[in-house]
This record gives structure tokens, C-alpha cells and sequence, in this order.
């Protein structure tokens, strides 16, 4: 490797360790009761290294959560109050990690909107 390949490697490295550390991170999770629909979603925001995680919760007992335009509405306030630099997000709908069940690991149904995750984590660029 050329010495100008191992100083722009070692640049992305350093980009790399930099970008890791932004803070706040949002967290977003779809949970059970099956593989097609969605009953809870919970969002955890991560203010700062060794921090506490703020979770905020949402249930939609007889309908999905990626649909509701109310939870929708929630989830936008919730992170544009937050202002999160990442949001991680998974692509399934998990079972509850605290109970028991199956984690079904196939993706998530897609939202009549065309997208698994909210629209508020849609609009911030990250999902």
C-alpha cells in the first residue's frame, strides 16, 4: 500500500472514531405480536456516553404502529425534541426482548407509505 493509501485509510479511520461519538444517537425498535404487524414501537435517545437512555414507548393494540398517523405525530415531537446526529434502526419487528416469544428475523412488512420505519425517521435522513 502507497503512502498516500495508508494516510487517507488512517484519515477515514479517524472520521470513522469522530462520527462514532456524536451524540444524541436515537434508537428505534418494532416489536411483535407477529412478523406482519407491529403492536409496540420504542425509541431510546442516548445523550451522551455512560448516559442514561431516555425510552419512550408506543402501542397499537389492534392495529400497526408504522401506520398510525397519532404515533407517527408522537414519534416526530419526540425526536425533533431530542435532535438526535444518528438514529440506528432495525428492518424487522422483533418479539419482546422481556418476554417470552420468537424474534421472527425475516424483514419487517413494508407501511402502505412504502417504508418500515416512521415517517419522522424517515424525514431526518437516517432510516
Amino acid at each position: 500500500m502507497s503512502y498516500r493509501e495508508e494516510r487517507e485509510r488512517e484519515r477515514q479511520r479517524k472520521k470513522a472514531r469522530k462520527e462514532a461519538r456524536r451524540f444524541p444517537i436515537a434508537t428505534a425498535a418494532y416489536y411483535e405480536p407477529d412478523d406482519q404487524r407491529a403492536s409496540k414501537l420504542v425509541v431510546g435517545i442516548l445523550k451522551g456516553e455512560g448516559r442514561e437512555v431516555e425510552l419512550r414507548k408506543w402501542y397499537f393494540e389492534s392495529g400497526d404502529v408504522r401506520t398510525d398517523p397519532q404515533i407517527q405525530e408522537e414519534t416526530d415531537r419526540f425526536l425533533r425534541a431530542n435532535g438526535p446526529k444518528k438514529v440506528v434502526a432495525v428492518d424487522r419487528i422483533w418479539s419482546c426482548p422481556h418476554e417470552e416469544g420468537t424474534d421472527y428475523g425475516v424483514p419487517a412488512a413494508r407501511s402502505p407509505a412504502g417504508s418500515s420505519f416512521p415517517r419522522s425517521l424517515r424525514s431526518l435522513g437516517h432510516a
